[in-house]
């Protein structure tokens, strides 16, 4: 008897191992973007943090964020750190 309302995910998927990082980036960079690279993940002071993987790059622009949305695998070991 739940309702929900338009558009409004009702399940997510997540893996058993790590975190995904939801990213977004300029639409001008999106075609240099492709599963399976490697992206430095870095602090809002330019701190590197470490390294994740692309598992997924957007092919359309977010209208809310004007971003192409990308998701990053971090690997577990990383995602364990108590510091994020």
């Amino acid at each position: 008897g739940e309702r929900f309302g338009a558009n409004a995910p009702l399940l997510d998927f997540v893996p058993a191992g790590g975190l995904i990082a939801q990213l977004g980036i300029p639409a001008s960079q999106a075609t240099r973007i492709a599963a399976g690279m490697s992206a430095t993940l870095r602090d809002v002071y330019g701190d590197t943090r470490g390294t994740a993987r692309v598992s997924m790059a957007g092919d359309a622009i977010d209208p809310q964020t004007h971003l192409v949305p990308v998701q990053a695998t971090i690997p577990a070991a990383m995602a364990a750190r108590t510091e994020w």
